[in-house]
């Protein structure tokens, strides 16, 4: 819709080539705290980005994926499964169909209990 002109600024994309060719990219107005949410029950450890090689996560349709991440797809050594929602992911996650999830952890701390209800406390987040 930017493109076309009916609106005149959007929000939250991330910044790739394509998008820097196509848009005024301003300075962040807001900055996330992304972080790796995965099932209590999970083995995962996540110290450096290279921990994730094999895995598979959810990313929401049409979102460009994480910069941190582009190494790991660049040489398919990482899964993505899309869902048109959060709430998506999360069941995903719940049911232990995808190994993790990235988001800012104010976003998925209200949504994630929005979505699951009693559920939510299945996920945790791993720090780095």
């Amino acid at each position: 819709m930017v493109l076309n002109g009916h609106l005149t600024a959007t929000y939250p994309y991330a910044i790739t080539p394509e998008r820097q060719q196509q848009f005024f990219i301003s300075d962040p107005f807001i900055n996330f705290d992304n972080k790796v949410f995965a099932h209590k029950d999970s083995a995962l450890e996540f110290n450096q980005v290279s921990d994730l090689k094999g895995l598979t996560y959810c990313l929401l349709l049409g979102y460009a994926g994480y910069e941190v991440l582009r190494p790991l797809h660049e040489t398919d050594d990482i899964n993505v499964v899309t869902t048109d929602s959060i709430e998506g992911c999360f069941k995903l996650l719940l049911h232990k169909r995808i190994h993790f999830i990235v988001e800012d952890s104010r976003v998925c701390r209200i949504l994630l209990h929005q979505s699951l209800g009693a559920d939510a406390g299945q996920i945790t987040i791993l720090d780095k």
